[in-house]
């Protein structure tokens, strides 16, 4: 946020500030994250914290950063009805209401768009997204709808389980744990068939503890009940100091410290890692979408990198790629030709260098069209090499003693 602008002082100011400035000149009160600003002024969030910084000490602007004491509310959509919970994954939030199930695209969290409204039954009280499925309860039609959601913009409910009124439910591994508060019960249910939910368990929680939320970490079950009270149930397993075994199946597995596995790991849902993965022969995720090879190569696109890194599609950075030993960076020995080289800038078609000089096309600069300029960092002409072949210069050619 700028607090404010001293505009007495802006004669010198260069055009990269003002490019800076730019998402500013509606409202230089509004709130813009350092990652929006440098994607709005097309410079390096880096380079755009510098550049703010030196304007400060010029005097030419005072700002602030926003602190996570202080939220501030972004956005606000519509969800026709009331809303019970929302879960989110990825670029999209998945909420359950009391008349129906809906979809939203969340990737501009400042305008969220609905993708999808689905009328599942009477009322739905909670959702959980696990891989491809949401499961999402219905305490007045006593089932728990398990959905396909491959398709965002067009899910279909592939199954209904369980025999009791659901009111909230956790999915870990292949099984759901659903709990009712009406029936004071924890079911829990075998997912592995999407399409044909089994049930293996049926817990009572009586004794004046009615259900009302339940969340699973490791082995255990933690349900919340409405009477002030927590329960915790152990879902059984093995705990131990070291396994050995050929074969492994787990619904939910957690490992306090180290886990080797020297052969195929296929995990359905998802891992979170507390410390380092270290990938002694093969590992990839998401349908090779990424891929560890056994000699420390990572490939994107590729189930074969070649290289420490190799992308085989388009590569979006929002920030810097910093030379390291020399400070020198090599763009290859061989015949190559670069639609575009980004410097300290992310400015399409320019070269900056970190004390703002800019090689830049001519038709980026007025009445300059089929050359190439050379600026320095007030942004004024130094050199200029036209389609002709003629070198213009605005200073004197001197040579080295």
């Amino acid at each position: 946020m700028i607090k404010k602008i001293n505009k007495s002082n802006l004669s010198n100011i260069t055009q990269i500030w003002v490019r800076i400035l730019m998402p500013f000149s509606n409202n230089y009160s509004v709130k813009i994250s350092a990652s929006e600003l440098a994607r709005l002024s097309k410079v390096p969030q880096q380079s755009a914290s510098r550049h703010l910084n030196n304007l400060v000490k010029l005097n030419l602007i005072d700002y602030d950063l926003s602190i996570p004491t202080n939220p501030t509310e972004v956005s606000s959509t519509s969800t026709g009805n009331t809303g019970t919970e929302v879960f989110v994954v990825g670029r999209y939030a998945y909420v359950a209401t009391t008349a129906n199930f809906r979809i939203f695209d969340v990737s501009d969290v400042s305008s969220p768009t609905q993708v999808s409204n689905t009328d599942l039954g009477a009322a739905e009280n909670s959702v959980f997204v696990s891989g491809s499925y949401a499961y999402v309860t219905d305490n007045t039609d006593r089932v728990l709808h398990v959905v396909d959601v491959t398709n965002v913009s067009n899910p279909t409910s592939v199954s209904v389980g369980v025999g009791i009124a659901p009111l909230d439910a956790f999915v870990s591994g292949k099984y759901a744990y659903v709990v009712s508060n009406n029936d004071a019960r924890m079911e829990v249910i075998d997912v592995s068939n999407p399409a044909s939910p089994r049930l293996v368990a049926n817990v009572s929680t009586t004794g004046g503890h009615w259900p009302n939320a339940v969340f699973v970490s490791g082995r255990y079950a933690y349900v919340a009940t409405s009477n002030g009270g927590m329960k915790v149930f152990d879902l059984g397993g093995i705990e131990a100091n070291t396994i050995v075994a050929d074969s492994l199946e787990a619904g939910s597995l957690q490992v306090r410290s180290n886990a080797r596995f020297d052969n195929l790991v296929s995990i359905r849902g998802g891992v979170n890692i507390g410390g380092d993965l270290l990938v002694e022969q093969y590992a990839s995720f998401g349908n090779n979408s990424l891929v560890v090879s056994s000699n420390g190569n990572v490939g994107i696109g590729t189930t074969s990198p070649a290289s420490k890194l190799e992308v085989v599609g388009t590569l979006t950075m929002a920030g810097d790629i910093n030379p390291d030993g020399d400070n020198t960076r090599s763009l290859g020995t061989n015949s190559l030709r670069y639609a575009n080289i980004y410097g300290v800038s992310i400015f399409s078609g320019d070269i900056i260098l970190e004390n703002d000089f800019r090689i830049t096309e001519g038709d980026r600069v007025a009445e300059e069209r089929d050359s190439l300029v050379f600026l320095n960092a007030q942004e004024e002409k130094i050199m200029k090499l036209d389609s002709k072949g003629n070198l213009w210069i605005k200073g004197e050619i001197k040579r080295f003693d």
